[in-house]
């Protein structure tokens, strides 16, 4: 069997962005799990079905996972495998795309159903995608229709004790004009918003493209 040592040994350079890195909020550095690791299931044994690449995910000696949408899952069959295989959904992505206002009630509707999702596998953080630019809109009423969409948003997931992460994009192909492509610019919506419910995900890899200066910016955004 697979260890996580042998994981990333035979796959670095792949992993590097295709993990989730998480710090407790009080890290004991004498514990070998104060930094733990969840790897995007999405993008790792792609041609296997869902559920077997759980059982790969265990098999490789990590114990948290995340995925995508949660549209197209069996979120029973979800919760039986994570029991039985000891692992836990770290996250999974709500909705993508809330820069056009006409999507509003749709993303709220997909955030009610993402929180019964959330509250039957334990997932406490749902990712959020604002999407790509919309040609009939301009940058400020972007702005603000992704800003109303995730105040509504985040007073619904308060109540669940769930948070909202807004996800930022890069300029590759198959993301040719995304909103919020900067760290800066996520953060702006972050304090327009004005909810401890919504932060921003700092994508090692989409945030090498979209603005380098990785070492300052963890340390500016953290």
């Amino acid at each position: 069997m697979s260890t996580r040592r042998d994981f990333f040994t035979a796959s670095l350079g792949a992993v590097a962005g295709s993990l989730t890195f998480g710090l407790k909020a009080r890290a004991n550095f004498d514990e070998p799990t104060w930094l733990t690791y969840a790897l995007n299931v999405e993008t790792f044994w792609t041609k296997l079905p869902f559920l077997d690449r759980l059982k790969k995910v265990a098999e490789a000696g990590f114990g948290q996972y995340e995925f995508g949408t949660f549209k197209t899952k069996d979120v029973l069959a979800i919760d039986k495998a994570n029991r039985e295989l000891n692992l836990t959904t770290v996250q999974f992505l709500a909705f993508s795309g809330i820069t056009d206002p006409s999507r509003k009630e749709p993303f709220l509707q997909a955030i009610d159903d993402a929180i019964e999702v959330a509250n039957v596998l334990g997932v406490k953080k749902l990712r959020v995608n604002p999407g790509e630019v919309v040609a009939k809109l301009d940058h400020d009423a972007m702005f603000e229709a992704v800003v109303d969409a995730l105040k509504d948003a985040a007073e619904r997931v308060k109540e669940h004790e769930i948070g909202l992460i807004l996800g930022t994009m890069d300029v590759r192909v198959g993301h040719a004009k995304p909103f919020a492509v900067t760290s800066k610019e996520a953060v702006a919506v972050i304090d327009a918003v004005g909810s401890q419910n919504v932060k921003m995900v700092f994508d090692i890899s989409h945030r090498r493209i979209g603005e380098g200066n990785l070492a300052a910016n963890i340390k500016t955004y953290f």
